[in-house]
């Protein structure tokens, strides 16, 4: 998803789920404004199914 505007400021994430059950996850934040900081979040790791529930299992760093 892409919230991002003209200037790059918003909200953007990716979760791209794989056949092998793994997973990709990448979260970006750039508040309006010139005093709030950008975030930058990585996550990967495993995930299930059950129930029409996905559980996501991150890998320790």
């Amino acid at each position: 998803m892409n919230f991002l505007d003209a200037e790059n400021e918003g909200i953007q994430y990716t979760l791209t789920l794989n056949e092998d059950k793994t997973f990709k996850f990448h979260f970006f934040r750039k508040p309006k404004g010139a005093n709030n900081p950008q975030e930058n979040y990585y996550a990967k790791g495993t995930y299930t199914s059950e129930n029409n529930l996905i559980f996501l299992m991150p890998m320790k760093i």
